[in-house]
């Protein structure tokens, strides 16, 4: 009973520990899909300057967080299964983003707004698991030289998957979508 207590309490303060490094780290790994506003345009909880900035030049959109390329993982991940796609233009390359969905004649390159219209095609296929090691994405991986440097999500409801890859400068700079992961298997 001893040993049990020990470990229950480990497992908690680890639990406890972790959760606090990300909570401290950035409030935005944390992002939770009520916490955007909606006003004529989606607003996302990572401002880079401040309302008062904002205010001061109506044009002037907010620029993306400087996020490493992990965080941006989890944004992704967090939105795609949010099904809050708008939220990630702001961390896609701009002026244009390659968008492939695979089996059909769309897309080439589009505008972050465009783009984030076409995850729509991904709506069946949410929640997204997004681990890099899962049979389906080594596979993939393995099957496709293209998908190495790719963040790829399956979905846990049917075959669909999604892919994100990511530039040098922590921007989304393609995505490619499937009915089936298994289009990418040979």
């Amino acid at each position: 009973m001893n040993k049990l207590t020990v470990i229950l309490l480990t497992i908690i303060i680890i639990t406890v520990t972790t959760l606090g490094f990300f909570f401290s780290k950035s409030k935005a790994l944390l992002y939770d899909n009520q916490n955007t506003e909606k006003f004529d345009r989606e607003v996302s909880v990572f401002p880079s300057s401040s309302p008062k900035d904002l205010s001061s030049s109506p044009s002037a959109a907010p620029s993306p967080p400087n996020l490493n390329k992990a965080q941006l993982e989890t944004v992704i991940r967090n939105q795609i299964n949010a099904k809050n796609y708008i939220s990630l233009t702001n961390y896609m390359k701009t002026p244009s983003v390659e968008v492939t969905l695979m089996s059909t004649d769309c897309c080439g390159s589009l505008s972050p707004e465009e783009t984030a219209t076409q995850m729509g095609y991904i709506n069946n296929g949410v929640p997204f698991e997004f681990n890099q090691n899962s049979p389906e994405v080594t596979n993939v991986k393995k099957s496709n030289a293209k998908f190495n440097g790719y963040f790829l999500g399956v979905s846990t409801k049917n075959e669909q998957i999604i892919g994100f890859s990511i530039n040098n400068s922590n921007q989304i700079e393609k995505i490619e979508m499937s009915q089936s992961y298994k289009l990418y298997v040979y």
